[in-house]
């Protein structure tokens, strides 16, 4: 049976018709309120082509329009209010173009944009993947087995999970599900079995999408074949923390400005006075009797070119004298532009990672309040892995679900109503940032207060290597064992040591009590 035929089969269980477009938008009761003054027309064979069974196998973005990824119309360049007021405008009315093309621009070009960005996605894409059980039953421990499996064969997933983070810069993020048979196995099951599993996860750039007008409905932009909503199973659909549209959830909103100022106010006056009034200026002094020479002033021009552009012994004719000042302007006064391009930086860290006294230096108090501000960057992360992880449980997990229904009901015969309600919760551990030391002792002390610990968890977080056999293993400091008094290891302690009693008539006799003793 081909992957066709497969979930096709596995669909019909499931009660589930691929035909399903937009399951994450519930539509407007219609002839009530206002009337959308416009909308793309929607092409009904680009939708049935998107919604097939082949589909999900295919790779269905990459020829989205209205152009290549490759190609931008670079709205960034000579940037000016308008232009972004223009482009912020077209976005909130649902034409994100230039505005995704803007917010890709102004990430690459700055430096301290593209840091901070990459600082709070890596804070998240970078962790352990955690998949808990729903319950303790037999259905939800093998189903967290089965979604464990199918993310483990996810090429590159951080890298994945890095990609549809974008969502935090431009507000919303897309990634093309291709499915693909792949052979899996967990504990407790005897041999493998063929299931359906979305092995690659494609970003798709934010200019493919328009908005319908009322429900802001994603639309999917298919150039000469029109416009499709999104199909069920087949994308990953993300939208950032926020409220209202799309387009307004993403820090570019206000760090488009900032990132203005700093270019148009600070880099660009920055660089005309460092090239104006940086470098020290060259003057010559030369004798009255011989500035009437039209040649002598030639060479002594032509001198002081050799000596600006490095030459370290000019010839110098009689009577010439070169010395150099700082300018009719002193140095110092470039300190003017470093402020305001500091300033910029500190409110755009603010944009992007929620955050005052981590990114600034702080008034009296400071020190006090760290810890509290430290504390809010980490609700910001947690917040964006909170919400990547509920719309990675809709979008993947129950499809997961749904279109292997099929081999899932032979291994527990439940129905697939009964394999949703138990299917596992999808979480990254975002442990908090802890030295090595106090993460061991509370580890420690978990683990004294018999909560199970994980060993593979211990020696990733402490960067520790699995030994490679038993001439490998540090043996730890002597711990003596009250048995017979031995001294072992504390790793040989930990796992317990069999001490043999004394030998029968071995045991030392106390000596025979005399009358004096007695």
């Amino acid at each position: 049976m081909n992957l066709s035929d497969r979930i096709r089969q596995a669909a019909g269980r499931a009660g589930a018709a691929l035909l399903d477009f937009s399951v994450r938008k519930v539509p407007r009761l219609p002839d009530l309120g206002l009337r959308p003054y416009y909308s793309p027309r929607l092409n009904p064979r680009t939708e049935k082509a998107l919604a097939s069974w082949d589909a999900l196998g295919s790779r269905v973005t990459a020829g989205a329009g209205p152009s290549y990824d490759r190609y931008s119309s670079y709205p960034a360049t000579a940037l000016d209010p308008l232009t972004i007021e223009g482009a912020q405008k077209a976005a909130r009315n649902g034409y994100p173009y230039r505005w995704a093309d803007m917010w890709e621009q102004v990430t690459w070009r700055d430096a301290h944009v593209l840091g901070e960005d990459r600082k709070r996605r890596q804070a998240v894409a970078n962790k352990p993947l955690v998949i808990s059980p729903r319950s303790e039953t037999t259905v939800a421990q093998g189903l967290a087995y089965f979604v464990r499996a199918a993310f483990d064969q996810v090429d590159g997933l951080p890298q994945r999970l890095f990609e549809a983070l974008s969502a935090n810069g431009i507000g919303y993020s897309a990634m093309d599900l291709c499915w693909k048979p792949t052979r899996l196995r967990w504990p407790g099951m005897a041999g493998a079995m063929t299931f359906n599993v979305p092995r690659e996860w494609y970003w798709t750039h934010p200019r493919h999408f328009q908005f319908t007008h009322d429900t802001d409905e994603p639309l999917l932009d298919l150039a000469v074949d029109g416009f499709a909503r999104l199909p069920q199973h087949k994308f990953l659909w993300h939208v950032g923390a926020g409220q209202n549209l799309a387009v307004d959830r993403g820090w570019i909103t206000a760090v488009v400005w900032l990132h203005y100022l700093k270019h148009a106010c600070g880099w660009r006056d920055f660089a005309t006075f460092i090239h104006q009034y940086g470098l020290p200026q060259l003057f010559a002094i030369l004798r009255r009797d011989i500035w009437e020479s039209d040649d002598i002033k030639a060479r002594v021009v032509e001198m002081l070119q050799r000596y600006g552009t490095g030459e370290s012994a000019p010839v110098l004719p009689d009577g010439v004298t070169v010395t150099a000042n700082s300018g009719p302007i002193g140095n110092g006064a470039a300190g003017v532009f470093a402020s305001m391009i500091g300033l910029c930086n500190a409110e755009i860290s603010k944009a992007i990672l929620g955050v005052t006294l981590t990114t600034e230096a702080g008034g009296p108090g400071s020190y006090a309040l760290g810890e509290v501000h430290e504390r809010g960057e980490y609700e910001t992360i947690t917040g964006d892995a909170m919400g990547l992880g509920s719309d990675v449980q809709t979008c993947v997990i129950r499809s997961l679900i749904m279109l292997n229904a099929l081999p899932l009901q032979s291994l527990w015969g439940v129905s697939v109503d009964d394999l949703l309600a138990e299917a596992p919760r999808w979480s990254l551990n975002l442990d908090r940032e802890t030295s090595p030391q106090d993460w061991l002792k509370g580890a420690t002390e978990a683990a004294d207060l018999g909560v199970p610990l994980s060993m593979r968890q211990v020696r990733e977080k402490l960067g520790l290597m699995t030994p490679s056999g038993d001439d490998d293993v540090l043996r730890g400091k002597a711990i003596a064992v009250p048995s017979g008094g031995a001294v072992v290891g504390a790793v040989d302690a930990a796992e317990g040591v069999m001490v043999p009693k004394d030998p029968l008539g071995t045991t030392p006799q106390p000596a025979p009590a005399t009358e004096a003793t007695a």
